[in-house]
């Protein structure tokens, strides 16, 4: 590789790297935005005149791609494993209350 061709593709790097750099900074931006201030859940109450926020499809979005894992993790396991974890879990949650 010549030093023309080396200059060349240093200056390609460089420009990925900053259009990497602005998507990144792009993202956090976004992020930032759909962040919502901390509410003390004893203080809130339920009030059915507030509207949605939006972001009900991005928590719907994020429930089935758990849905979708726990899925997949209990094709793997025994069946009888499975129910009988979460009986435990009924019985432990019982006491709990």
């Amino acid at each position: 590789m010549g030093k023309l061709s080396m200059e060349q593709e240093l200056e390609r790097l460089r420009a990925e790297v900053a259009e990497l750099t602005a998507r990144c900074n792009a993202a956090e931006s976004r992020d930032a935005d759909l962040d919502e201030p901390t509410v003390d859940v004893a203080d809130s109450t339920p009030d059915s005149s507030i509207p949605n926020s939006g972001n009900d499809s991005v928590i719907k979005h994020q429930f089935e791609e758990l849905l979708q894992l726990v899925e997949h993790e209990m094709r793997d396991l025994p069946t009888i494993t499975c129910i009988s974890v979460f009986a435990i879990g009924i019985i432990f949650g019982r006491y709990l209350r």
